[in-house]
């Protein structure tokens, strides 16, 4: 009996995992939500279409003023290593801004 073959989304979570591994970077999938982490730091990815309807991997940012979260679309799939890039760009960004010291007033 054959195994039936992985969805399409599976394959490219799969692909970035593999991306975000050699980035340092890990992926966790649980229920539809992917996180990636590094050194105590995590943002939430997912599956986004543009305007023209092509998938896209996205970054969940923060709710914005209207109550929903900002999604900024950083690769096209299939560019999982460039998505994996972008991705340890924000941890990165956050790793530094935790590290800053507090503002003096």
């Amino acid at each position: 009996m054959h195994r039936p073959a992985p969805s399409r989304t599976t394959q490219h979570v799969k692909s970035l995992n593999a991306a975000c591994f050699r980035k340092g970077l890990r992926l966790r999938a649980s229920q539809g939500t992917l996180i990636v982490t590094r050194f105590g730091h995590s943002v939430t990815v997912s599956l986004e279409t543009d305007e023209e309807g092509e998938l896209y991997w996205g970054v969940i940012g923060a709710e914005g003023a209207g109550g929903t979260a900002e999604v900024e679309l950083i690769a096209p799939v299939g560019a999982e290593i460039a998505a994996a890039a972008r991705i340890a760009e924000h941890l990165d960004s956050a790793a530094d801004f935790a590290r800053r010291p507090p503002a003096q007033s």
